[in-house]
């Protein structure tokens, strides 16, 4: 997935710039719900962050568990919108 963004990145100059454990973290789910819900967030940081700006890919393992996260420097989205 960090790949095919690299290459969507480089088009609107977007920095990609990824944070992944150095072990393996294993999730227990639908793997294909699961690449899904992570492709969104990432479309979604990608159509609105601006043109030079950029998006953080974090992986952290913690207590046992697994957090995605995707961080951009786009304008985000109004309380009254979530």
């Amino acid at each position: 997935m960090v790949a095919g963004m690299r290459k969507r990145c480089a088009v609107k100059s977007l920095a990609c710039r990824r944070a992944l454990p150095k072990e393996p973290v294993i999730v227990r789910g639908d793997p294909e719900k699961i690449r899904r819900a992570m492709e969104v967030l990432a479309d979604n940081a990608m159509l609105y962050t601006p043109a030079k700006g950029a998006i953080d890919i974090r992986l952290k393992k913690t207590d046992g568990s697994a957090r995605f996260e995707i961080v951009d420097s786009g304008c985000g989205m109004s309380p009254e919108f979530v």
